[in-house]
Protein backbone atom coordinates (compact mmCIF):
# COMPACT_ATOMS: atom_id res chain seq x y z
CA UNK A 1 0.00 0.00 0.00
CA UNK A 2 2.78 2.44 0.92
CA UNK A 3 4.60 1.84 -2.38
CA UNK A 4 1.37 2.28 -4.35
CA UNK A 5 0.67 5.63 -2.68
CA UNK A 6 4.26 6.81 -3.07
CA UNK A 7 4.13 5.93 -6.76
CA UNK A 8 0.83 7.77 -7.15
CA UNK A 9 2.28 10.88 -5.53
CA UNK A 10 5.23 10.84 -7.93
CA UNK A 11 2.88 10.47 -10.88
CA UNK A 12 0.67 13.30 -9.61
CA UNK A 13 3.53 15.80 -9.68
CA UNK A 14 3.73 15.58 -13.47
CA UNK A 15 0.21 14.43 -14.34
CA UNK A 16 -1.40 16.05 -17.37
CA UNK A 17 -4.99 17.20 -16.94
CA UNK A 18 -7.62 14.79 -18.20
CA UNK A 19 -11.38 14.81 -18.42
CA UNK A 20 -13.01 13.11 -15.41
CA UNK A 21 -14.48 9.67 -16.10
CA UNK A 22 -16.09 9.35 -12.65
CA UNK A 23 -18.74 11.75 -11.38
CA UNK A 24 -17.46 13.60 -8.31
CA UNK A 25 -18.73 16.16 -5.81
CA UNK A 26 -16.97 18.01 -3.02
CA UNK A 27 -17.23 19.87 0.29
CA UNK A 28 -14.81 22.43 1.72
CA UNK A 29 -14.17 22.50 5.48
CA UNK A 30 -12.28 25.47 6.91
CA UNK A 31 -10.56 24.52 10.19
CA UNK A 32 -9.48 27.26 12.64
CA UNK A 33 -6.07 26.82 14.29
CA UNK A 34 -7.64 26.08 17.68
CA UNK A 35 -9.41 23.01 16.25
CA UNK A 36 -6.52 21.67 14.14
CA UNK A 37 -5.26 18.93 16.45
CA UNK A 38 -8.68 17.55 17.37
CA UNK A 39 -9.97 17.77 13.80
CA UNK A 40 -6.99 15.86 12.45
CA UNK A 41 -7.22 13.18 15.13
CA UNK A 42 -10.93 12.45 14.80
CA UNK A 43 -11.76 13.43 11.21
CA UNK A 44 -8.60 12.56 9.25
CA UNK A 45 -6.35 10.05 11.04
CA UNK A 46 -9.18 7.59 11.58
CA UNK A 47 -12.61 6.71 10.21
CA UNK A 48 -14.58 6.37 13.42
CA UNK A 49 -14.81 2.77 14.58
CA UNK A 50 -14.19 1.40 11.10
CA UNK A 51 -10.52 2.23 10.60
CA UNK A 52 -7.58 3.69 12.51
CA UNK A 53 -4.15 4.79 11.26
CA UNK A 54 -5.36 6.22 7.95
CA UNK A 55 -2.29 6.70 5.68
CA UNK A 56 -1.36 10.27 4.84
CA UNK A 57 0.20 11.08 1.47
CA UNK A 58 2.28 14.27 1.14
CA UNK A 59 1.68 15.95 -2.23
CA UNK A 60 3.46 19.28 -1.80
CA UNK A 61 6.14 20.49 -1.54
CA UNK A 62 7.10 18.06 -4.27
CA UNK A 63 10.53 17.38 -2.75
CA UNK A 64 8.73 15.87 0.29
CA UNK A 65 6.19 13.89 -1.77
CA UNK A 66 5.45 10.40 -0.47
CA UNK A 67 3.94 8.58 2.47
CA UNK A 68 4.09 10.61 5.71
CA UNK A 69 5.41 8.98 8.86
CA UNK A 70 3.59 9.15 12.21
CA UNK A 71 5.50 12.24 13.32
CA UNK A 72 4.81 14.36 10.25
CA UNK A 73 1.57 16.00 11.40
CA UNK A 74 2.76 16.83 14.95
CA UNK A 75 5.93 18.42 13.51
CA UNK A 76 3.89 20.41 10.99
CA UNK A 77 1.57 21.64 13.74
CA UNK A 78 4.55 22.77 15.85
CA UNK A 79 5.96 24.70 12.88
CA UNK A 80 2.60 26.38 12.29
CA UNK A 81 2.47 27.51 15.92
CA UNK A 82 6.05 28.76 15.81
CA UNK A 83 5.28 30.91 12.76
CA UNK A 84 2.35 32.46 14.60
CA UNK A 85 4.51 33.23 17.64
CA UNK A 86 7.01 35.15 15.48
CA UNK A 87 4.31 37.32 13.95
CA UNK A 88 0.65 37.87 14.65
CA UNK A 89 -1.75 35.59 12.81
CA UNK A 90 -3.65 37.20 9.96
CA UNK A 91 -7.34 36.34 10.49
CA UNK A 92 -9.62 36.20 7.47
CA UNK A 93 -13.31 37.08 7.45
CA UNK A 94 -15.67 34.26 6.47
CA UNK A 95 -19.41 34.84 6.82
CA UNK A 96 -18.72 37.66 9.26
CA UNK A 97 -16.36 35.57 11.43
CA UNK A 98 -12.69 36.49 11.87
CA UNK A 99 -10.75 33.19 11.67
CA UNK A 100 -7.10 32.26 12.01
CA UNK A 101 -7.29 29.44 9.48
CA UNK A 102 -5.15 26.42 10.22
CA UNK A 103 -6.32 24.02 7.54
CA UNK A 104 -8.55 23.84 4.48
CA UNK A 105 -9.94 20.37 3.83
CA UNK A 106 -11.27 19.85 0.29
CA UNK A 107 -13.16 16.56 0.44
CA UNK A 108 -13.71 14.93 -2.96
CA UNK A 109 -16.49 12.32 -3.04
CA UNK A 110 -16.70 9.69 -5.79
CA UNK A 111 -20.31 9.27 -6.85
CA UNK A 112 -21.09 5.88 -8.35
CA UNK A 113 -24.26 6.04 -10.45
CA UNK A 114 -26.90 3.27 -10.08
CA UNK A 115 -26.21 0.30 -12.32
CA UNK A 116 -22.48 0.96 -12.57
CA UNK A 117 -19.77 -1.21 -11.10
CA UNK A 118 -18.69 0.02 -7.71
CA UNK A 119 -15.23 1.56 -7.78
CA UNK A 120 -13.02 0.12 -5.06
CA UNK A 121 -9.29 0.91 -4.99
CA UNK A 122 -8.08 -2.66 -4.59
CA UNK A 123 -5.39 -2.63 -7.28
CA UNK A 124 -2.63 -0.16 -8.28
CA UNK A 125 -4.67 0.70 -11.39
CA UNK A 126 -7.77 1.48 -9.28
CA UNK A 127 -5.72 3.70 -6.95
CA UNK A 128 -4.16 5.56 -9.88
CA UNK A 129 -7.57 6.10 -11.50
CA UNK A 130 -9.15 7.58 -8.38
CA UNK A 131 -6.12 9.73 -7.60
CA UNK A 132 -6.12 11.08 -11.15
CA UNK A 133 -9.81 11.97 -10.86
CA UNK A 134 -9.16 13.61 -7.50
CA UNK A 135 -6.33 15.77 -8.89
CA UNK A 136 -8.37 16.71 -11.96
CA UNK A 137 -11.22 17.84 -9.74
CA UNK A 138 -8.88 19.84 -7.50
CA UNK A 139 -7.53 21.64 -10.56
CA UNK A 140 -11.09 22.63 -11.40
CA UNK A 141 -12.17 23.94 -7.98
CA UNK A 142 -8.85 25.56 -6.98
CA UNK A 143 -8.04 27.21 -10.30
CA UNK A 144 -4.51 28.57 -10.46
CA UNK A 145 -4.18 29.19 -6.71
CA UNK A 146 -2.03 26.17 -5.78
CA UNK A 147 1.77 26.43 -5.84
CA UNK A 148 4.75 24.38 -4.69
CA UNK A 149 5.48 26.28 -1.47
CA UNK A 150 2.15 25.08 -0.08
CA UNK A 151 1.98 22.06 2.21
CA UNK A 152 -0.70 19.71 0.90
CA UNK A 153 -1.48 16.15 1.98
CA UNK A 154 -4.12 13.59 1.10
CA UNK A 155 -5.95 11.05 3.27
CA UNK A 156 -8.11 8.30 1.65
CA UNK A 157 -11.38 7.41 3.40
CA UNK A 158 -13.85 4.73 2.37
CA UNK A 159 -16.72 4.91 4.87
CA UNK A 160 -19.74 7.16 5.21
CA UNK A 161 -20.45 8.37 8.75
CA UNK A 162 -23.02 5.56 9.04
CA UNK A 163 -20.47 2.91 8.05
CA UNK A 164 -21.70 2.38 4.49
CA UNK A 165 -19.17 2.44 1.65
CA UNK A 166 -18.31 5.91 0.37
CA UNK A 167 -14.93 6.49 -1.26
CA UNK A 168 -13.63 10.03 -0.69
CA UNK A 169 -10.31 11.82 -0.37
CA UNK A 170 -9.45 14.54 2.13
CA UNK A 171 -7.17 17.04 0.38
CA UNK A 172 -5.54 18.99 3.21
CA UNK A 173 -4.04 22.42 2.55
CA UNK A 174 -2.16 23.65 5.62
CA UNK A 175 -1.86 27.38 6.31
CA UNK A 176 1.91 27.22 6.23
CA UNK A 177 4.25 28.34 3.46
CA UNK A 178 7.47 26.36 3.19
CA UNK A 179 10.27 27.51 0.89
CA UNK A 180 13.49 25.53 0.72
CA UNK A 181 16.62 27.70 0.94
CA UNK A 182 19.72 25.56 0.98
CA UNK A 183 19.67 23.35 4.07
CA UNK A 184 16.94 25.39 5.72
CA UNK A 185 13.26 26.16 5.12
CA UNK A 186 11.80 29.67 5.19
CA UNK A 187 8.38 29.42 6.83
CA UNK A 188 5.39 31.75 6.88
CA UNK A 189 1.61 31.84 6.61
CA UNK A 190 -0.12 31.65 3.24
CA UNK A 191 -2.11 34.29 1.44
CA UNK A 192 -5.28 32.19 1.37
CA UNK A 193 -7.67 34.76 -0.10
CA UNK A 194 -7.22 33.69 -3.77
CA UNK A 195 -7.81 30.03 -2.85
CA UNK A 196 -10.82 30.83 -0.65
CA UNK A 197 -12.33 32.98 -3.39
CA UNK A 198 -11.94 30.16 -5.92
CA UNK A 199 -13.43 27.60 -3.53
CA UNK A 200 -16.34 29.93 -2.69
CA UNK A 201 -17.21 30.18 -6.36
CA UNK A 202 -17.18 26.38 -6.63
CA UNK A 203 -19.82 25.86 -3.95
CA UNK A 204 -19.15 27.58 -0.64
CA UNK A 205 -17.24 27.04 2.60
CA UNK A 206 -18.08 25.20 5.83
CA UNK A 207 -16.35 26.56 8.93
CA UNK A 208 -15.57 23.94 11.61
CA UNK A 209 -16.72 25.36 14.97
CA UNK A 210 -16.00 22.21 16.99
CA UNK A 211 -15.29 18.50 16.61
CA UNK A 212 -17.37 15.68 18.07
CA UNK A 213 -15.15 13.10 19.80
Amino acid sequence: MAEMMNRAARRAAGKDKAEPIIQVTHRVDVVPMEHMQTFFKYEIAREGKWRNDVPLLILRPTHDAGLADSGWFPKTLVRMREVRQRKDAVPLSIDGMEIDIGLIDIIVFFEIMPGNKRVHPGTPEDIDTLLDENFTYLDKVCGDTVYDQMIIALAPHFCHSDGSYLCHYHNLIFNLRQEARGEFDALGVLDLEPLLNALSRSGGLHVIEGVKQ
